[in-house]
């Protein structure tokens, strides 16, 4: 299991700058504005990484390699949400990092985080199934919509911390704990579509 991950980050090592790129431009504003809010969209990047790399994987028809090298089908697949776990607990530690250096980090700043972490855990729970089904290009799509969605959904959330009463209690949990329960049964579904999968 290991060495599929480490696979991965090697295959999408050409990309880490773009990501880093992001994150610090991100970061830079927050600091600038002195709205954490900005940098919470690096949680989309959590979905973005491993996605990338089962495109790389597709165009270089890794899979059909793995499984005939003996491979199982479900530790490719349990790799895949490893690899997001990962990305998303690096860059949520990275924006927690900075927002405590630059003296961003208090409850509001707390709660944003955690809860546009939770959006973004939520959408590898949708996102999942829908690649190893589809394949990446047409999962692109469906992507972007869920970016669109989550952001509208962030605007949301950053409106009720400032103004519904207790909404920061709810927040600080809710969407990262639904994320964190719609792991198996996105699991679940991801397992079985690719188990039927011809390669």
């Amino acid at each position: 299991m290991f060495g599929l991950i480490l696979k991965d980050l090697k295959n999408v090592k050409g990309q880490i700058v773009y990501y880093i790129v992001v994150f610090v431009a991100l970061a830079g504003i927050s600091i600038a504005t002195g709205n954490v809010y900005f940098m919470s969209g690096v949680s989309f990047l959590g979905v973005a990484l491993p996605l990338s790399a089962i495109a790389i994987d597709e165009k270089d028809k890794w899979d059909t390699f793995a499984l005939a090298a003996g491979v199982t089908r479900s530790r490719l697949v349990l790799s895949r949400y490893i690899l997001a776990c990962v990305s998303f607990g690096l860059m949520l530690a990275a924006a927690f990092s900075v927002a405590a250096a630059s003296r961003l980090l208090d409850d509001a700043a707390v709660v944003a985080l955690l809860s546009f972490g939770g959006i973004g855990v939520i959408a590898a729970d949708v996102m999942f199934p829908f690649i190893f089904k589809l394949g990446t290009e047409q999962a692109r799509a469906v992507y972007l919509a869920f970016i669109a969605a989550g952001v509208l959904l962030g605007a949301s959330v950053s409106v009720l911390i400032e103004l519904v009463e207790g909404a920061k209690n709810i927040l600080l949990f809710l969407p990262m704990a639904l994320g964190v329960a719609g792991l198996l049964p996105s699991v679940y579904a991801s397992l079985r579509i690719y188990q039927s999968k011809n390669f």
